[in-house]
């Protein structure tokens, strides 16, 4: 059994009865299990105990995920941000700068937008968990507490899906300790499960 397979069978996503298929492992990217494995998820579980087992370690792969985001966001601004790196000035005149200066605020970093992204084919756990644990109320959006999973057409912008975290979403006046919070969520997850989320980022 690969260690996808394994993570499947721990959220209850039931890969028994199914045709055998070696799953190759890929270094850096995880490959699409659910699709060799010919998967399709149901929510309707026949085991009901084991069903719960498999949310709860879903969920709990989430948590940690986001704790470490959290951790990661506290340990870069302790780090970098001990005093301010830019300043905003408004002229009394907003059309010249060269006009006198009537107020100004420091600022440790950027402002700007985080999110995490991932495909259907590269990350089939967190797909198939948010499917089957998640609720939702409009199509292709499930959601699992305060976290969101989004499913759209690929195209050339984005891979198709998006996560939207409470703790990496907007890096007001800290896009860089947003961006490390991104990246350790992906790091987190994707070693706990083989998929392959990335974070992306935009300066406002």
């Amino acid at each position: 059994m690969t260690r996808a397979e394994s993570t499947l069978q721990k959220m209850g996503i039931n890969t028994a009865k199914r045709p055998a298929v070696r799953v190759i492992a890929c270094e850096k990217k995880a490959e699409s299990v659910l699709e060799r494995m010919g998967l399709r998820t149901s929510r309707t579980v026949n085991n009901s105990k084991k069903a719960d087992t498999g949310k709860m370690e879903f969920e709990s792969i989430l948590t940690g995920a986001r704790s470490a985001a959290k951790a990661a966001y506290q340990e870069f601004a302790e780090k970098h941000y001990r005093q301010y790196n830019f300043a905003v000035c408004e002229h009394e005149n907003v059309l010249d700068d060269s006009s006198p200066i009537k107020q100004a605020w420091g600022m440790y970093d950027v402002c700007g937008f985080v999110w995490i992204e991932f495909s259907r084919k590269n990350s089939p756990a967190i797909i198939a968990g948010f499917k089957k644990y998640g609720k939702t109320s409009e199509k292709k959006k499930f959601q699992i507490g305060e976290t969101k999973m989004v499913m759209r057409l690929k195209n050339r912008w984005t891979q198709g899906c998006t996560l939207y975290v409470p703790e990496v979403r907007y890096g007001n006046g800290a896009m860089g300790a947003m961006e490390a919070a991104g990246r350790a969520f992906c790091e987190y997850w994707n070693t706990k499960t083989g998929d392959d989320l990335y974070c992306g980022s935009r300066i406002d």
